[in-house]
Formats: C-alpha cells, sequence, structure tokens
C-alpha cells in the first residue's frame, strides 16, 4: 500500500524520477525474461543490459532513496544474468545482508548462490543456499536443499550433503549421486550396490562416472580398480570417458603399483577417440620410461617415440616436442666431446648443463645422476665436481648420505660444501655466476675463444 500511494503521488506531482528508474528496469526485466523463456537469447541479453544501465544510473543519482536496495537487485540481477558474476556480486550482497525486505534478501541469495558456484566459491555458495532453506515454504526449501546438495558434492563436503538428504525425504537426487555421495563418506560397500542399479538400468547420461569412482578410489583404490574394468568395456560409454577413467586410474597406481599403471597406460592410448587423447596416455608411457632411463644409450630410442607422440597434437604433444628438443640438444653436446671428456675444453661444463638439461627438460633423473657420476669421475679437478656429487646425492636419495661424506672427504674446502654447511665461502658466488655466463654462451666453437671460466683453488682440487 505505501509504495501505490508512493507512486500516486510520483503521478500527481509529475517527479519521483527515481521511481521511473526502477520501474523501467523491472518491466525491462520481464521482458528479458519472457525472451529468455521464448529462446531468444539474443534479444535477453540486450534487454539485461538495459536493466543494468537503468538501475545503475537510479543508485549514482539518487543514492539514499528508498528504493536503492531494488535497484541494487535488479542491476545485480541483470549482471548475473549477463555472466558478470564479479560485478554482480557487491549488488546481490549489499541487498542480502542489508535489507530489511525478507523478500529482496531471499530473491539476492537466490540469484548470488549461482553466481558463487560460477566463480568458484563453494562455500559462499553453501551459506547461501543454508540461508535460503530457513523459513522457506516447502516447495522453495526443497528447490534449495537440491542445490545445497548439488554444491556440497561438488565442494567435497559428502557429510554434509548427506545430512541434508537425510534432513529431507522428499529429496530424491539422481542414483549416481547418492553413490557419489556415500562413496565419499567412505560407505563403499553401499556405493557399489547402486552402481549395479545404474549398470543395469538404460544408460543415464548424466551419472557422474569421473567423480563416483575418483570417490571411490579415495577410500578404497582397488574397488575403483575394479569398477575402472567394468566400464572400460561398455561401448555405451563415451570413449573419451573410459580413456579418462583408466588414466585416472593409472595415476592412483603409478607410486605403488608401476606395472599397473603402465597397463592402463596403454589401455587409455586404445580406447582414447581423438589423436590429444592418445598422446596423452602416451606421453604418460613415455614420462615413465624417461624418468627410469638409466643413460644415455637408454635415451636415444626415446627421441623417435616423442616426435610421434608430438605429431598426435594436444597438450602431451607440445610436452613430447619440448623434450625431445631438450633430448637432442643434450646429445649433441656430449656427443661433440671426445670419448674419455678429460681432453675436451670445458667438458666438465657440458656434462655438468647436460645433466641439468636431463633433470629439469628431458625428466630423466636417473641419465642425469649418471652424467654427475661421470664428470665427478673425469674431472676430479674440477671446482664443479663437489657440486656434481651434491646435485646426484639430491637424485639419488638412498645414496646421499655417502654421497656427502664423500664430498666432505675429497673437497673439504670447496665453496659448495661450505655454503651447504651454512659457512661464508666467498667464492661461491663467483662459481655460481661463471657457471650461468658460461650456461648462456655454451660452449666455444674449436679454435675460439670460451668464456672464462673460474680457476679451481688449491681447496677444491682432489684431496
Amino acid at each position: 500500500m505505501r509504495r501505490v500511494l508512493l507512486v500516486a503521488a510520483c503521478l500527481s506531482l509529475g517527479g519521483c524520477v527515481y521511481y521511473n528508474g526502477v520501474y523501467n528496469a523491472r518491466r525491462l526485466t520481464k521482458e528479458a525474461e519472457r525472451a529468455e523463456r521464448d529462446g531468444r537469447r539474443f534479444e535477453a541479453q540486450g534487454l539485461y543490459g538495459q536493466v543494468a544501465t537503468k538501475a545503475e544510473s537510479v543508485l549514482t543519482r539518487y543514492p539514499r532513496s528508498e528504493w536503492v536496495d531494488d535497484a541494487r537487485f535488479l542491476r545485480g540481477n541483470a549482471l548475473a544474468r549477463l555472466r558478470n558474476c564479479e560485478g554482480a556480486r557487491p549488488e546481490l550482497e549489499a541487498v542480502a545482508f542489508t535489507s530489511p525486505d525478507s523478500a529482496l534478501v531471499r530473491r539476492s541469495l537466490d540469484v548470488l548462490a549461482d553466481c558463487y558456484a560460477e566463480l568458484g566459491q563453494w562455500d559462499h555458495a553453501a551459506a547461501a543456499l543454508a540461508r535460503l532453506r530457513v523459513g522457506a515454504e516447502p516447495e522453495a526449501r526443497r528447490r534449495a536443499a537440491e542445490r545445497l546438495v548439488t554444491v556440497l558434492r561438488a565442494n567435497g563436503r559428502y557429510a554434509e550433503a548427506l545430512a541434508v538428504l537425510e534432513e529431507e525425504p522428499d529429496l530424491v537426487p539422481t542414483t549416481g549421486d547418492r553413490a557419489m555421495i556415500l562413496a565419499g563418506v567412505g560407505r563403499s560397500d553401499e556405493a557399489l550396490s547402486l552402481v549395479d542399479t545404474i549398470l543395469a538400468a538404460p544408460p543415464q547420461p548424466d551419472t557422474p562416472w569421473d567423480s563416483l569412482v575418483a570417490a571411490i578410489g579415495r577410500a578404497d583404490p582397488g574397488a575403483a580398480g575394479a569398477l575402472t574394468d567394468r566400464l572400460a568395456v561398455l561401448d555405451s560409454l563415451p570413449a573419451d570417458l573410459r580413456a579418462r577413467l583408466l588414466l585416472a586410474d593409472a595415476e592412483r597406481w603409478r607410486e605403488t603399483d608401476t606395472a599397473r599403471a603402465r597397463l592402463r597406460w596403454e589401455q587409455a592410448a586404445v580406447v582414447a577417440p581423438t589423436r590429444p587423447g592418445q598422446a596423452t596416455a602416451r606421453m604418460a608411457l613415455a614420462g615413465k620410461a624417461l624418468a627410469q632411463a638409466p643413460g644415455l644409450e637408454e635415451l636415444r630410442p626415446m627421441a623417435d617415440t616423442l616426435r610421434a607422440i608430438e605429431q598426435l597434437g594436444g597438450t602431451a604433444g607440445v610436452d613430447a616436442a619440448r623434450r625431445r628438443g631438450a633430448l637432442a640438444r643434450v646429445l649433441a653436446r656430449v656427443d661433440s666431446l671426445r670419448p674419455d671428456t678429460t681432453g675436451s675444453p670445458q667438458g666438465d661444463l657440458v656434462l655438468f648443463q647436460a645433466a641439468e638439461a636431463l633433470r629439469d627438460s628431458v625428466g630423466a633423473p636417473g641419465a642425469a645422476a649418471g652424467l654427475l657420476a661421470l664428470l665427478a669421475e673425469r674431472h676430479p679437478g674440477s671446482p664443479y665436481a663437489p657440486k656434481a656429487i651434491l646435485a646426484r646425492a639430491a637424485l639419488e636419495p638412498a645414496r646421499a648420505e655417502s654421497l656427502l661424506a664423500e664430498v666432505a672427504v675429497r673437497y673439504p674446502g670447496s665453496p659448495y660444501l661450505l655454503a651447504l654447511r651454512g659457512e661464508p665461502a666467498d667464492s661461491f658466488l663467483a662459481l655460481e655466476d661463471s657457471l650461468r655466463r658460461w650456461s648462456r654462451a655454451g660452449p666455444a666453437p674449436a679454435g675460439r675463444g670460451a668464456p672464462r671460466r673460474p680457476v679451481a683453488q688449491p681447496a677444491d682440487t682432489l684431496q
């Protein structure tokens, strides 16, 4: 009645411009909603843009009017519909947390919950939906509870999602959602029973298989593996989904059962329907082979493997190209050395740089450790020999203690050993700076002057 009287007064006085702005924004909002229902999305977007502009004008010109909450909601709702949740959030929050109009608060929370989810702010989305449930009519409460379960599940808050389900007996989630929630709280047996129900029924395209198997895998990797076996042979499931499930299972076993992980990668390479998908599976296999290679000779055949993966494209193809290029540069550098490297100018630096590239760019720590060992063996007087041994200790944890003891015995005055102990070593920075300059410049061609390098001090040489 207050608003009716105010409208009448405005009309009789010919004023109240700010109310006219809110009125027009409401009218345009209804037209936009009608256009959305009719599938006229482009027209709806244009109308929501007008709503946002008119509401902003009201807020700018009349920031203290009694229609400010209405204008804030209209602007926030319009921005949310325009997929600008960053802009919508402050307007909607201002209404949701300060407005005395309970109906407007509920409408703001309704839109705000979706915006929080859009922004990945799951905790805020859950809080907004929890507020919507309080004091709501039964149907509104059920809808809010249904959305809350979805948000809690997406945020991994399975116990809370299950509690909401138990509070709302009329809420019936999909069988897949319920199975995932049960798996998330550790009730794998019940979840797997529901999986049997799903598989016995006609295919349900909305079943969240990725998340469901992952949830089971956190509590019972063996059960997740068995379920993956069942799903991987189902032609009713999309091939890309089956490939993802196989790759995910490989990751579960990567550290504890390498043979099983390898089998999964091989299966995924066969199942994957796209070239980039095949590249992902094959790159996982290649990465494992690179990591396990003990030396350069085992790495040489990998160049062709990486080239084949590169040609498949995708992110894995880019990774393969990067590693192949780094491997080619290492092989070229090392092959340019004389067989024993001791007679090659700067052979120690070439070996150290090659080892770093194998470790950091190729992903071959075993082969890198081999080159570091070769450096220490053939260039014992190099100031970088102790650095090579220390770097090797980081790559071979099982031998770290003995390698550290070796450095202490052979190179007690090495700046690298002193720095490791926290003792002052003036030549440490000089050595590192020289190594960086040399790495940028690279070895000089035969007959050319090479970048200057530090001379080993007596304390750095073989004792």
